[in-house]
């Protein structure tokens, strides 16, 4: 067994017996880890208000190789986004984000450009106006990049012309759409929207700072959300029925 120091994020947090809390965590150098912090909820814990989802923290805990679940020592805040918490919509924005990350990443495999992303990307829905959907769209978008599956949005894939068409098939397989003049049989997707496939490509050429302060028709960001869920479930398990979208969807609607 090692003491082991880094950076993490909470991405949940489960009540354990009567004073503990089991948290699984993405960390800096260990990918995803889940630690039990012993007494943590005893109102005397040294843990005290620290270990809430979302907080990002420095960490010095005891880890063994092989074994499921770790065990901390030492939590220090470093940010705590309290412009996140504040906010129902966006918290649950928030937490869509850490579910994705906890759905799909996996122990002892560190990323360290995830680990960034995951930290901007919460600090951009800090400093919006409101939860955006356009952040999330920019997670996912940035997430698959980070995969090996960003797609190509700006040209058509077999002439690699800008499109034109009013809808344009987008092939899942091979990460991108072909436009009318090209489309041939065989391929594996769907036929989305101009605007949708304009509006996405903008999404992945801006920054957070531009995308936030703009609202897109709900009709544009309904139909991005299902390209964005069929395109990401073609190349990653786990992503599907993710409650915390649920949830967020719901609140937005009510």
């Amino acid at each position: 067994m090692a003491i082991q120091k880094t950076e993490a994020i909470i991405l949940k947090t489960l009540k354990q017996g009567e004073t503990s809390k089991i948290l699984t965590l993405y960390t800096l150098n260990y990918g995803l880890e889940s630690i039990i912090a012993k007494g943590s909820r005893n109102t005397k814990s040294r843990f005290a208000g620290s270990l809430e989802p979302l907080n990002y923290l420095s960490i010095v805990y005891y880890r063994k190789e092989n074994r499921d679940l770790q065990f901390l020592s030492q939590a220090d805040i470093r940010q705590s986004f309290p412009g996140i918490r504040k906010d129902i919509e966006k918290t649950t924005l928030a937490l869509v984000i850490c579910e994705i990350v906890q759905r799909t990443q996996f122990a002892a495999e560190k990323n360290p450009a995830l680990f960034s992303l995951i930290i901007r990307m919460l600090r951009a829905i800090e400093r919006a106006a409101s939860a955006n959907i356009n952040l999330l769209f920019s997670f996912q978008l940035k997430f698959l990049g980070l995969s090996g599956y960003a797609p190509r949005l700006e040209n058509c894939l077999s002439c690699q012309r800008p499109p034109t068409d009013e809808h344009l098939f987008f092939d899942y397989s091979h990460g991108g759409f072909v436009c009318s003049n090209c489309q041939a049989s065989g391929l594996s997707g769907k036929s989305y929207s101009l605007n949708t496939i304009k509006y996405l490509s903008w999404i992945q050429r801006s920054t957070t700072e531009v995308i936030a302060r703009h609202k897109i028709p709900t009709p544009i960001t309904d139909e991005a959300a299902l390209w964005m869920h069929d395109y990401t479930l073609y190349h990653i398990e786990g992503i599907e029925n993710l409650n915390s979208l649920k949830i967020f969807n719901q609140i937005k609607t009510s």
